[in-house]
């Protein structure tokens, strides 16, 4: 099994789109369903000193992880992730989630040192809330219907 991290690209956009608004990834989403301009404006809109990564395996992309600076937070990013929805059940039985975002912690602690990671997760999302506890991720809060996990950069 090989797998990769690479930098999201122009021509991933449709792609990361069709999985962005499928029914198992919209709903555990802020927003909901975006229209294909918002999903686009979001590309264009991009702070590029926050990476967003295509997760490969064998040369297939499977998933995709994206950080965010926290502007109320000094060096802390914010991350979110999904897998491919269209092979969600493959993909979580050969732990590909977990496989994903521990690659994702050592790069970004490779890149940016000393960085916290904050994961917001709804209540509902127990294979998420799991996933960050798994990944030493703290509660940090629970606030109305999500849960904020922290990691510290010590911990990564």
């Amino acid at each position: 099994m090989q797998t990769l991290l690479r930098d999201l690209r122009h021509s991933d956009v449709d792609m990361i789109f069709s999985w962005r608004n499928h029914k198992e990834i919209e709903k555990w989403t802020e927003k909901g369903e975006v229209s294909r301009d918002e999903h686009w404006n979001w590309y264009y809109a991009w702070d590029r000193s926050a990476p967003r990564w295509i997760f490969e395996l064998n040369n297939n992309p499977v998933g995709f992880i994206h950080f965010k600076w926290l502007a109320d937070a000094k060096r802390t990013l914010e991350w979110s992730y999904y897998l491919n929805p269209f092979d969600l059940n493959v993909l979580r039985a050969n732990g590909l989630a977990t496989i994903m975002l521990s690659m994702s912690l050592w790069k970004i602690n490779q890149m940016l040192h000393d960085v916290k990671i904050i994961g917001r997760v709804k209540l509902q999302n127990l294979p998420s809330v799991r996933l960050h506890e798994k990944l030493g991720f703290k509660e940090q809060k629970c606030i109305e219907n999500e849960r904020r996990f922290i990691k510290w950069p010590k911990s990564l």
